[in-house]
């Protein structure tokens, strides 16, 4: 990094989302905060992805835009990322995301304060609202979520017993607080992503890389490194259904199922061996529970 070097390097990795992708960029544009730089990688898109960002790049020459000469995933794109990466701090985006103008001044801000009482931070991510889900098959998740949320005082947990994650990102106020994960959309120390050699996704892409966020956070926590929740910062998830890494709901399941059973082994060792069969009997009785609902589409 040269003096030259922006303060923060936004990495937006991007696949099939032309419809969408240049409102994300375009809250980017107002945040208040300046000294950034945003890399757009594009897994290969089929649609019209090159085009819309190509607009940007010609409008405001901080933006830079990259394309795979073939697949890698969601990962191996984020990874991509980093490596072209020239800020001090990292922060990931989703193509179907939108931030509050503020945002990313005040993730900024609350790192370094962090930072100033001495802290090892390895992330900071913002408040997130996002509209229902839709679906019978996925009012089990919804339901479940809700339960649990309603019983949380932390924006997120890893349970104890079956290494499901329970997030609740939605939650106000204005202290920042430790958290077991973050969401996707948050700033990051470039050094404790290097430490940790970045996403993993060989050991996830059979599961559409589900779980590979996850891993990183664990690996973060395990290398020393807290991760952070920031109410005061703003996103919007819009949940876009189509393009990116979105699939039917019979399939996100499997993948979700699977990849949680690799995360366990990678994360847990032999805690893994009680832990999956608690799992798998967890999500056995929230289908059963959810099934009147699911039948009916009547929550």
């Amino acid at each position: 990094m040269n003096k030259q070097s922006p303060t923060i390097s936004i990495v937006l990795p991007t696949y099939n989302r032309s419809y969408c992708v240049g409102r994300t960029i375009a809250a980017i544009i107002q945040q208040s905060f300046t000294d950034w730089e945003l890399i757009v990688c594009d897994d290969c898109s089929s649609d019209k992805t090159t085009e819309v960002v190509q607009s940007y790049c010609q409008r405001d020459e901080r933006i830079l835009y990259h394309r795979n000469p073939q697949r890698l995933g969601l990962p191996g794109n984020r990874n991509i990322g980093i490596s072209m990466a020239a800020g001090r701090f990292i922060y990931f985006i989703e193509d179907d995301v939108v931030l509050e103008p503020d945002s990313l001044g005040k993730l900024l801000c609350g790192f370094k304060q962090l930072r100033a009482k001495g802290l090892k931070v390895g992330g900071i991510g913002p408040r997130t609202l996002e509209p229902p889900k839709k679906g019978r098959l996925l009012m089990m998740e919804r339901q479940t979520a809700n339960r649990t949320r309603q019983k949380m005082d932390k924006a997120s947990r890893i349970d104890r017993w079956t290494g499901l994650i329970y997030q609740n990102f939605s939650m106000s106020g204005q202290g920042l607080m430790e958290t077991a994960v973050v969401p996707s959309w948050s700033l990051f120390d470039r050094e404790a992503l290097e430490a940790v050699g970045g996403y993993e996704g060989k050991a996830y892409n059979r599961f559409n890389f589900s779980h590979e966020e996850t891993d990183l956070f664990v690996r973060m926590r395990k290398a020393g490194y807290s991760l952070y929740f920031h109410p005061g910062a703003l996103a919007h998830h819009m949940h876009e259904s189509r393009g990116g890494t979105r699939t039917s709901p019979l399939k996100y399941y499997y993948y979700y199922v699977g990849a949680h059973v690799v995360f366990l082994v990678r994360n847990f060792k032999w805690a893994a061996t009680y832990m999956i069969p608690a799992c798998l009997g967890f999500l056995a009785y929230s289908v059963l529970r959810s099934t009147p609902a699911m039948v009916t589409g009547r929550e």
